[in-house]
């Protein structure tokens, strides 16, 4: 048996995403579905334990993302 504690919802331009917080006797979990068409889906799932370093990972990849094409490499070496 599977318990939703949390739901968000987030449109991202054209894409819809939802962000559950689900509890099931094995323990919490992350699921993070796309829409891809009516009727069809895409998800995946991270465990709570491995939540924060899911998120660290992000945080790194959109501090990435708003730097400079020049100084990306220098983000990549340190």
């Amino acid at each position: 048996m599977q318990t939703r504690l949390r739901s968000v919802d987030v449109r991202i331009e054209r894409k819809q995403f939802i962000f559950e917080l689900n509890e099931n006797p094995r323990g919490a979990f992350l699921r993070i579905t796309e829409t891809v068409r009516i009727g069809r889906y895409d998800s995946i799932i991270i465990p709570a334990t491995g939540l924060e370093e899911s998120r660290d990972a992000l945080n790194e990849l959109i501090k990435f993302s708003k730097t400079t094409v020049e100084n990306r490499a220098t983000l990549d070496s340190g």
